[in-house]
């Protein structure tokens, strides 16, 4: 049988986990067995998703991609949509080389592959995208309140996809409630070769009215994703926060912000936050400013509590018209500490840092 545990044997939390046994999916209907059930894409076999599936209240779904040879593919525009307390998508991929999830191809909706309106969405492995959305390339996830909806990437790939914001990831609020986004928790793998149309090659934040993170970023990377507009890399939209803690931001482009775009404070006045303690931002280009960050109205770091904007950071090999490392406007301020910005070019002015504020400190 086809017998693994439920990251495939590629998690930091492999010990832990118990085998089970998956059964081989033709992509028809999914029978649950005590609120959950285990099925894989055999090999050499292409299995056509010909229906949306949608995992509901105390559901689980763990599904294996198996390897290279399998693949389980969108019939154009059907995908997975996770929606209720308890509702659960646990992906991963056992072979040596990643299994392969192609989502929606017709441009539509949100969310190419995957659609997380309430509960968890879990990523151990596997190439999932190759998808179109206007909304999220690969994964749409969306959420009324405070941890209705948390996604964990621990492995594998978002790749290939393309969407008018967020070519591989949008997060996105309650028009009536606001205050927040999904938690997203990226702890190792790839969010890459992605495109926006728009904003947010790699990762789109929507922001509104509260100071809530978007994202943490403890590893992996988010690397050669491509925005016609804002932020290559990650787009963070009034006021969303973004932690980084180690992983790399590499290779995105855009017209600003090839790496990280962060915009203005939000209606509430309350800015945006950029906090990173390890990581790199190396090789990003941007057309206009801002070649690895651009960032505006926001804060490097909470200052109100002493927490450091940049410490024990590289920012490298980037390039842009003006702040080919970091470009800077109006109400940024933050400190800069133990941190090496190098190798960084602008056409016009700035090759590691463009300052349009006086309140940055290096130290």
């Amino acid at each position: 049988g086809h017998t693994h545990c439920i990251c495939g044997g590629k998690s930091e939390n492999h010990a832990s986990h118990s085998a089970v046994t998956y059964t081989a999916w033709d992509g028809g209907e999914i029978n649950y067995e005590n609120g959950a059930a285990y099925l894989y894409i055999p090999a050499d076999t292409t299995v056509t998703l010909e229906n949306d599936i949608t995992i509901g209240r105390n559901k689980t779904l763990y599904l294996c991609l198996n390897d290279k040879t399998s693949t389980l593919a969108s019939n154009g525009s059907a995908h997975f949509i996770i929606n209720g307390a308890g509702a659960r998508l646990v992906i991963c991929s056992c072979g040596s080389e990643q299994g392969t999830f192609k989502g929606r191809t017709d441009g539509a909706g949100n969310g190419g592959c995957i659609e997380l309106i309430k509960g968890n969405l879990d990523i151990y492995g596997g190439n999932i995208g190759y998808a179109n959305a206007e909304k999220g390339g690969a994964v749409y996830a969306y959420s009324y309140d405070q941890n209705e909806s948390v996604m964990n990437i621990y492995g594998g790939s978002i790749c290939g996809s393309t969407a008018v914001n967020g070519g591989g990831l949008y997060l996105a609020h309650s028009e009536a409630k606001g205050e927040f986004v999904p938690m997203v928790y990226m702890r190792g793998g790839a969010i890459e070769n992605n495109k926006a149309t728009e904003n947010g090659g790699g990762v789109y934040i929507e922001g509104d009215k509260s100071e809530w993170f978007g994202i943490r970023m403890s590893g992996g990377a988010i690397r050669k994703n491509s925005a016609a507009g804002n932020g290559g890399g990650i787009y963070s939209h009034f006021g969303r926060d973004i932690f980084i803690t180690d992983g790399e931001i590499s290779e995105n482009t855009a017209a600003n912000g090839g790496g990280i775009y962060l915009n203005k404070y939000n209606p509430s006045g309350i800015q945006g936050l950029l906090e990173m303690s390890g990581g790199k931002v190396t090789g990003n280009t941007a057309t206009e400013n801002g070649g690895g960050i651009y960032a505006t109205h926001v804060k490097f770091g909470s200052g109100s509590t002493g927490a450091i904007g940049f410490r024990n950071v590289e920012i490298s090999g980037n390039k842009a018209k003006n702040g080919g490392g970091i470009y800077a406007e109006a109400g940024t301020y933050g400190n800069i500490i133990d941190s090496i910005i190098k190798n960084n070019r602008a056409t016009e002015s700035g090759g590691g840092i463009y300052l349009k504020i006086n309140d940055l400190q290096l130290f």
